[in-house]
């Protein structure tokens, strides 16, 4: 036991520091745009895709033509709509590795036995652990990921990241040191969320916090119960970073409605970790 839980306490600080330098990612990606990334663009470009180039993954980021996002075949969307795996097809067919199956170890959490591993769903390997907040509401998936061009895009949430969101630091009135930014989520029933590249219907790289957050099921649930809230393979709580790129371990004992507003960037709550 006393070397189960040394090796778990490693593990929890790997995770830590894998958020670290996503958080890090996400500052220097404002330093450079003025703006963060989009929890997913249209098409369902993953924010996780825009970080590649902060993340020492210059050369996979470059590979990606982002103007080829339009469906051409009936597949996860409809032809002539917003699709991102039109251009993953392209890449496969060019050959020199799958962009989509890259495994980047700063979206894993070591203590999740699925995460980063090559099990295969859909075709795909993705099975990250760390999803942005988009806010307070009940989650929604693969939100508005098929939509065709001139038509009606979903409202913006509430959170840090979310669909199409074009989010500031000023924006986060209620302030950066009370605001969540990424957290983590486990995976199970092999379910491909926070892909790096193009998300799959499942999960576009963000998730609402209305859903609940407490431990999850890290074993059949055929429910999918899990699959819409925070929550990790560390006992007691999860991993998030907050607006100012500041780690935290959030308990599950966390008063819910705190935890809600501070899924929230400028809703005028007063709320806090401490």
């Amino acid at each position: 036991p006393a070397v189960q839980q040394a090796r778990e306490a490693a593990r929890r600080t790997q995770c830590k520091n894998n958020l670290k330098q996503v958080g890090l990612a996400l500052h220097n990606y404002h330093d450079t745009h003025l703006i963060f990334p989009p929890g997913n663009s249209i098409g369902a470009w993953s924010f996780r895709t825009m970080l590649l180039p902060y993340l020492e993954q210059a050369p996979l980021y470059n590979r990606i033509n982002f103007s080829n996002n339009i469906a051409g075949t009936a597949d996860r969307c409809a032809v002539g709509e917003y699709d991102c795996w039109a251009e993953v097809a392209r890449l496969r067919a060019l050959g020199g590795g799958d962009p989509n199956s890259a495994v980047i170890p700063a979206h894993y959490c070591p203590s999740d036995p699925r995460g980063g591993s090559a099990y295969v769903y859909n075709g795909d390997h993705r099975l990250g652990n760390y999803l942005g907040v988009g806010g307070d509401e009940v989650p929604v998936l693969s939100e508005g990921r098929c939509v065709a061009p001139g038509g009606t895009f979903p409202a913006k949430r509430r959170g840090m990241l979310s669909y199409n969101s074009n989010v500031r630091i000023r924006d986060a009135t209620d302030g950066t040191s009370s605001t969540l930014f990424v957290g983590e989520k486990g995976v199970n029933e092999d379910r491909n969320y926070g892909w790096d590249i193009c998300a799959g219907v499942e999960g576009d790289g963000w998730l609402s916090v209305g859903g609940g957050f407490g431990p999850g099921d890290p074993v059949n649930n055929p429910a999918y119960v899990h699959d819409t809230h925070f929550w990790s393979h560390h006992s007691g709580g999860a991993h998030f970073v907050l607006a100012d790129g500041a780690v935290r371990f959030v308990s599950y004992s966390l008063d819910f409605k705190v935890f809600k507003g501070l899924a929230t960037k400028s809703a005028a709550e007063v709320v806090s970790l401490e």
